[in-house]
């Protein structure tokens, strides 16, 4: 029995390759964002005002969140975020592979 090209790739290949594919995609965008973050706290790229690497490097910096503890706060709210995001993105990666991976699904 002799298959067509589109049966194989769309009834065959796409569903098999699909949670990697978004797995991967998910695992590239918090590490994308991580070296962003990284990147601008350390002030190695131009200061953007919309990134938690500034805010990070502000507060420290600035503020004094590592001296002063009333700073604190200022160090501690970008943190928060990066680690929710982080968990956030995951947890999303997570349900969409047990959504669109064949052998995960139940019969």
């Amino acid at each position: 029995m002799r298959l067509s090209t589109p049966y194989i790739v769309f009834r065959e290949l796409l569903p098999n390759i699909m949670p990697y594919v978004v797995i991967n995609f998910f695992t590239l965008m918090r590490n994308a964002i991580t070296a962003s973050v990284g990147l601008m706290l350390l002030g190695l790229v131009p200061f953007k005002a919309t990134n938690w690497g500034m805010m990070l490097n502000l507060a420290i910096w600035t503020a004094g969140a590592i001296y002063v503890p009333q700073a604190l706060p200022y160090f501690l709210s970008p943190m928060a975020c990066i680690v929710f995001f982080q968990l956030g993105a995951f947890l999303f990666a997570t349900g969409l592979d047990e959504i669109l991976n064949p052998r995960l699904r139940s019969f």
